[in-house]
């Protein structure tokens, strides 16, 4: 009899759980199957990226900075070329 359990794991098939055969529990040490690993690395790389930021904060602070100050100073032909390129991608 297998466990049903509304989980993205289990419909992925990548749920060690649900796929044990209920009553064949074993007291001994058994070794780890290879996707319950890599579901484990998933799991802890998705909490590490979730936990940082795609905004370097540094860098808006010193052109925030060198806008206050009047300092920043724009090269109009590499922006709208760099414009361009990402759109082109």
């Amino acid at each position: 009899m297998m466990k049903i359990v509304n989980s993205p794991l289990v419909s992925a098939g990548l749920n060690s759980q649900a796929s044990k055969p209920a009553g064949k529990e074993s007291k001994e040490s058994a070794p780890v199957p290879e996707r319950t690993t890599k579901v484990d690395n998933f799991l802890d790389i998705n909490n590490q990226l979730a936990s940082s930021s795609d905004v370097d904060m540094e860098k808006v602070n010193q052109v925030r900075e060198l806008i206050a100050e009047g300092n920043l100073t724009l090269d109009v032909d590499v922006l709208s070329d760099a414009i361009l390129e990402m759109h082109r991608r």
